[in-house]
């Protein structure tokens, strides 16, 4: 039961409250106070006793009887804030939870902004790295390749040029230019009297370390001529392209190439003798050489108008060698004491007479043995004379 006190301050006359509720009703009679007294009014106060009879709106608990009633009439009976303010406060709290719900999700969306624009421009920057690094890779890869093999075909280009080079190098090296092949032996007669094709002689490569081309390599043989009373030219011949004369080899200039061979058959076969350093003079003026006279044989190396070497024989001033031997300088001697400086050149005092031995012997001459060693080392004397 709740017990309600009204104090109105005017003579409202009888007035009747309904206050609706949930099984509840109010009713105040306001007659005592028609004439404004007070101590009436205090009289009806104290009689009057309004009973609210009201059934529990939450299952026995009075909500109501715990909360004051606004002062609608202004004495302040009653804080009609007090429920207010505790709705303001929530309502407070609830635009401050809104404000903060959208504070938190604008940070939120603020953060998400950031991630994604740092996941953006992380995948970016990735996709941009890969993208690139393939594309770099396979630009660089087709660069390299494509320069790989202009390198390549440079390569091989250069190698086939250092192959040439190498070969012209070779040829136009130290060995390229022929010298030091000169006059080394001489066979002036087989036979007395003249029409003698049995005649030959020698050069001998004196380079120690060269294997010389002598293709083009011509000679010409001269002799005195008692009549005239100058030298003549007698036999001439031109080494074929692509002769190769090795260190200490010789080249032999027969007068007729096919009577040499006849004549020194055994000796080629036991010597076993180059045939093609053997060159044929063709018997081109009869004698090679005249028997008594002095004697001239020129040599010009490839490509040469004057003779690179010009030899007079005079057999030292002395008779000729006995019919059948040659005349040789030997081995045993340095090359640097061959010939004998002056005008004309003649061969020095080292020159001898190959001796009647067997070692010398090299063929037959009809019934007169030859003595030489055409082709081969002056092997005698041993030591230098």
């Amino acid at each position: 039961m709740t017990r309600l006190r009204v104090r109105p301050s005017l003579a409202l006359g009888a007035l009747s409250l309904l206050v609706a509720g949930a099984g509840c009703s109010l009713t105040v009679d306001l007659s005592g106070y028609a004439g404004g007294d007070d101590a009436a009014a205090d009289a009806s106060d104290t009689a009057l006793d309004t009973t609210l009879e009201d059934t529990p709106l939450d299952g026995g608990d009075d909500t109501l009887d715990a909360t004051p009633p606004p002062d609608t009439l202004g004495e302040g009976g009653g804080d009609a804030d007090g429920s207010l303010d505790a709705s303001d406060a929530a309502d407070a709290a609830d635009a401050a939870d809104t404000h903060d719900a959208a504070d938190a999700s604008d940070a939120a969306d603020a953060h998400d902004a950031s991630v994604d624009a740092t996941s953006d421009a992380t995948s970016d920057a990735t996709s941009d790295a890969t993208s690139d690094a393939t594309s770099d890779a396979t630009s660089d890869a087709t660069s390299d390749a494509t320069s790989d093999a202009i390198s390549d075909a440079a390569d091989a280009s250069d190698s086939r040029a250092d192959a040439s080079d190498a070969a012209d190098a070779a040829d136009a090296g130290p060995c390229a230019t022929v010298r030091n092949v000169g006059l080394s032996e001489i066979m002036i007669r087989t036979i007395s009297g003249t029409g003698d094709t049995h005649e030959w002689f020698e050069l001998t490569n004196y380079d120690a370390t060269c294997t010389f081309d002598v293709g083009g390599l011509r000679v010409q043989t001269q002799s005195w001529s008692t009549t005239s009373l100058a030298f003549i030219n007698k036999d001439s011949a031109t080494v074929p392209a692509g002769i190769k004369l090795a260190p200490g080899a010789s080249l032999v200039f027969a007068d007729l190439k096919a009577t040499f061979l006849a004549d020194a058959s055994s000796y080629v076969t036991t010597y076993g003798l180059d045939t093609s350093l053997i060159i044929d003079l063709n018997f081109s003026f009869g004698d090679l050489f005249v028997n008594g006279a002095d004697n001239v044989v020129d040599v010009y190396y490839p490509g040469a108008t004057l003779p690179s070497e010009s030899t007079t024989v005079k057999a030292r001033g002395m008779t000729w060698p006995a019919v059948g031997r040659s005349f040789e300088f030997p081995a045993s001697c340095d090359p640097t004491l061959r010939l004998l400086a002056g005008s004309p050149v003649t061969t020095s005092v080292h020159w001898v007479d190959t001796t009647s031995v067997a070692a010398e012997q090299y063929g037959a001459i009809a019934t007169v043995a030859a003595y030489g060693t055409p082709g081969r080392k002056n092997d005698l004397p041993t030591a230098c004379p």
